[in-house]
């Protein structure tokens, strides 16, 4: 079996897991961190689910067959083609016992969300043959008041029985009698399940959940004797081991670790299908702090932090990409210090598990080394509706309210703190800021426009930018602060939008000092700030940060012709060696500083824009009609080459160990025409998408 696509956002856990934001569903992209091995242990995803991921590993498969020139379908030892699946975690689906969906509903804020857990058992048992006395259940041995079994079938040991019977004449009865169910009666067997915590109640009470299991609660089986001949299995925990399926609750304490707050939960056992078509008793409340309206309709009645700007961007569909309508957006500053930002924060920052690979949550009010944090937000801004108020508007907490400052150090991982805090809502924001600075100091919600003090407008999360700030002391040319973008989320339906592009900007206009006149002074600051910086970017990531930093070079060199970088790049003729000389180090360093990136980035955005430069010549050549062909082929080879010496140098200065590891010159050479290769390929997509 095939196990080619190894793309996290196939794996078995996240098919079995929707998200849903405003009405559009999504899944999550890593759930390593959540569910061990990528999957849910005992479960597998609903038909439908695993129909719909197959069909976009496949299509995956077919958009990388196409750039591959060397791909080959792979065969078994027959030359049949292997069966694909999307996913390594796919395989454990042989041996899973149940089906389970997982899903949530987001709060536009983010800030709390609901879920719901649909599990179902993958087919019914086989019925087995035999005479009736082998399938059926006495109505002495098994209470009228006790909820009939799930099951019945026939007995292991009755095959047995019938063997030994053929071949010494014995009974059915004393064949049996060594079993050690003969010796224990109906009455022993429920008590073991009840000290278990089972959900057979002799009563017919509730089980575990607080309502009464039906036939798919089945979690594990232990048998029960109703006759000589037949016995009866009913439900047992699921177990915490390995070997066994994973128990709902555990489920659920792992989704939570990637979620915000959770105010309900609900568990439908549903029998072979849907929660409608099953009566009430077959969902079970877990978690029932909120309704799902009350989820759906939390949105933030005011943005947090203080507001930089407001922008359009299109709003798109998930799954056709087609532009429904033009969306209102506005860029915000918090400061890790408010405490209003710091709640806000540790709210929502679960989410970045499901997105980014090596995501970790970050306490926005610690001080380590000096260095302070802010959070760069993006809200969508609706339009009020006319019946939405909030009910705990008049609501202040006190400075020294333990609950907000158990709010702001802790988190909130167990139900009794998710009581605690959830049983009142924190007031609006500037009420909050009120009580703790003062009624007559000043807050940040002042400086917003009209429309959201009057409460007009209500905001939902887009996504959010972390800045570490640090001071470097040995950063030329001078010391300074450095702001380094570490955790970068933007929801999935406001991906490629433009959304990460607008916070990235928004870093290094904040850098350039733009938003002076309305940002606070920050006491923590040393110096100004010499660099924005990067912490681990991800691929897509560095795509997004090369392209910023290309139109910030491209714009420069426009700006002055006479600059070093307009020196560089556009001193000498594409056609001379000149061109392909890269930046001189002290050059770079001074350049870094008026730019606010690193040199290293000042190098790899000068290469972006000579290739854009090459790539524009090179299309003249091509459509000059006076030239022949074969002078055209030779000088665009020559182009070619020079560019490729002047970025091989380069990356041979950023990978010299690894490729001075290598055994021959022809490795080597092997190993550096790779990179390049990747490289170009990546220069071409940055510049693919270059407008702002």
């Amino acid at each position: 079996m095939s196990t080619e696509n190894e793309e996290p956002h196939l794996s078995s856990a996240a098919t079995c897991i929707s998200l849903r934001h405003l009405g559009k569903t999504f899944g999550p992209v890593y759930t390593h961190q959540s569910f061990d091995d990528e999957r849910i242990r005992g479960h597998q995803p609903f038909d439908d689910a695993i129909a719909r991921t197959t069909r976009a590993a496949e299509t995956l498969h077919s958009q990388r067959s196409s750039l591959s020139t060397h791909a080959q379908q792979e065969a078994d030892d027959n030359g049949q083609p292997l069966a694909r699946v999307p996913h390594k975690s796919f395989q454990h689906h042989e041996t899973a016992t149940h089906r389970i969906a997982v899903s949530v509903v987001l709060a536009p804020s983010c800030r709390t969300c609901a879920m719901t857990i649909q599990t179902e058992l993958k087919k019914r048992p086989r019925a087995m043959s035999g005479s009736a006395s082998d399938v059926s259940v006495s109505d002495s041995d098994v209470s009228s008041s006790r909820p009939s079994s799930p099951y019945v079938i026939r007995s292991p040991c009755a095959a047995k029985r019938q063997r030994l019977s053929r071949r010494r004449g014995e009974s059915d009865e004393e064949s049996c009698s060594s079993s050690p169910f003969s010796r224990m009666g109906s009455s022993s067997i429920l008590e073991r399940l009840e000290s278990l915590g089972g959900g057979v109640d002799p009563s017919g009470g509730a089980g575990r959940f607080g309502s009464p299991l039906p036939p798919s609660a089945v979690s594990g089986r232990m048998p029960l004797p109703t006759s000589s001949n037949t016995m009866v299995f009913h439900p047992l925990p699921s177990g915490k081991t390995r070997r066994r399926r994973m128990d709902i609750d555990e489920v659920m304490g792992r989704a939570v670790r990637a979620l915000p707050p959770l105010v309900r939960c609900d568990h439908c056992l549903s029998s072979f299908g849907d929660c409608a078509d099953n009566s009430a008793s077959a969902v079970s409340s877990l978690v029932q702090l909120r309704s799902v309206d009350h989820v759906e309709n939390d949105y933030l009645d005011a943005p947090i932090g203080t507001v930089l700007h407001e922008y359009q961007r299109p709003i798109k569909d998930i799954t056709s990409g087609a532009t429904i309508e033009m969306g209102d957006f506005v860029l915000c500053l918090a400061d890790g210090k408010d405490p209003v930002a710091t709640q806000y924060h540790n709210q929502v920052q679960n989410l970045a598990l499901w997105f980014i690979e090596n995501a970790s949550n970050v306490d926005l009010s610690a001080n380590e080394d000096g260095g302070y944090w802010k959070v760069l937000y993006v809200f969508r801004k609706h339009a009020a509706e006319k019946d939405h108020t909030d009910t705990h508007r008049d609501r202040v907490i006190p400075p020294s309210s333990p609950l907000l400052k158990r709010a702001v150090e802790t988190f909130y991982s167990t139900s009794e703190t998710l009581l605690s805090l959830f049983s009142r809502r924190l007031s609006p924001r500037s009420n909050l800021e009120e009580a703790i600075r003062g009624s007559n100091a000043p807050t940040r919600a002042e400086s917003s426009a009209s429309p959201e003090k009057n409460g007009s407008f209500r905001y939902s999360l887009v996504g959010y930018m972390t800045l570490h700030h640090f001071f470097s002391q040995y950063k030329k040319p001078t010391a300074g602060t450095v702001m380094r973008m570490c955790q970068v989320v933007v929801l999935p339906p406001y991906q490629r939008t433009g959304h990460g592009k607008v916070m990235m900007y928004g870093v290094h206009d904040i850098a350039g000092g733009m938003y002076d006149g309305i940002l606070a002074p920050c006491a923590e600051q040393r110096g100004d700030i010499v660099e924005v910086d990067v912490e681990d970017p991800a691929i897509e990531f560095t795509s997004l940060r090369d392209r910023v930093d290309y139109e910030i070079i491209r714009d420069s060199i426009a700006s002055d012709s006479r600059s070093l970088l307009g020196t560089n790049a556009i001193g000498s003729s594409v056609f001379h060696s000149d061109f392909y000389l890269p930046l001189a180090a002290n050059d770079a360093i001074i350049a870094s500083a008026t730019a606010k990136i690193s040199p290293s980035q000042i190098q790899i955005a000068l290469e972006l824009y000579k290739r854009q430069v090459l790539d524009e010549q090179i299309e003249r050549l091509t459509a000059d009609k006076k030239k022949k062909l074969t002078a055209k082929r030779k000088s665009i080879a020559k182009l070619e080459a020079m560019f490729e010496v002047m970025v091989k140098k380069r990356l041979f200065k950023l990978h010299r160990e690894d490729i001075s590891g290598c055994g021959g010159k022809n490795e080597k050479e092997e190993v550096l025409a790779y990179l390049y290769t990747e490289t170009l390929k990546h220069y071409r997509s940055v510049l693919g998408s270059r407008r702002r």
